[in-house]
């Protein structure tokens, strides 16, 4: 992909998905300051993410999803304080969960099929506007923390095949809006709590199975 198009200054909206496109993501493309919508989906790049994005302080849609991205998902990502949505699921990114937790605008997460690993951060709670939180399919351990519940927008929470461990916090509870919940594949432990009976919306999947419950 050719680096001037980071000349481009003034673009709103760069939608690139679904070709053929290969290598990384050009440095140069930090210098898109008026981007609102960064979609290079279902391509075949390459690389990491360059940190330089984080000089695109106007974005409120970042879709990497469906490529063979690598290494770890830059710190540079929290500097984006209008993101209302982040897909980079199905990649080949490794690492911790990037700490987002001062991205208040977010609406949508998908870090789902990829190889992160460590704890769930408890500033994830922090997310008031979040209703998707898709973080399965990865190597994530540790509990699953109870802050979680304070996300009263929440309708999607997929942490299933994964590596967590410990009880299924009683704050989920909380979540009034869920209609999606799937925490199979996992090593949670314990009873399930009363309180999951409390998510009335829960209508299309409540799936906890193959745990140690």
């Amino acid at each position: 992909m050719p680096p001037s198009l980071g000349n481009l200054s003034h673009l709103t909206y760069l939608f690139l998905f679904q070709n053929q496109l290969t290598g990384p993501i050009p440095p140069s493309f930090g210098n898109l300051r008026s981007l609102t919508d960064l979609s290079l989906y279902k391509n075949q790049f390459t690389g990491p993410i360059p940190p330089s994005l984080g000089n695109l302080t106007s974005l409120t849609a970042l879709r990497l999803f469906d490529n063979p991205f690598s290494g770890s998902v830059p710190t540079e990502i929290s500097n984006l304080t209008h993101l209302e949505r982040l897909f980079l699921g199905n990649n080949y990114f490794s690492g911790h969960l990037p700490h987002i937790g001062q991205l208040s605008q977010l609406q949508e997460l998908d870090l789902s099929s990829n190889n992160l690993q460590g704890n769930i951060p408890s500033s994830l709670g922090s997310l008031s506007r979040l209703y998707n939180l898709s973080l399965q399919n990865n190597r994530l351990s540790g509990w699953v923390p109870g802050e979680i519940g304070k996300l009263s927008n929440l309708e999607i929470l997929d942490l299933s095949r994964n590596k967590l461990s410990g009880l299924i916090p009683q704050q989920l509870g909380d979540c009034s809006q869920l209609r999606y919940l799937s925490m199979s594949e996992n090593y949670l432990n314990g009873s399930i709590p009363f309180q999951i009976g409390n998510l009335i919306g829960l209508q299309i999947t409540l799936d906890l199975s193959c745990n140690f419950l």
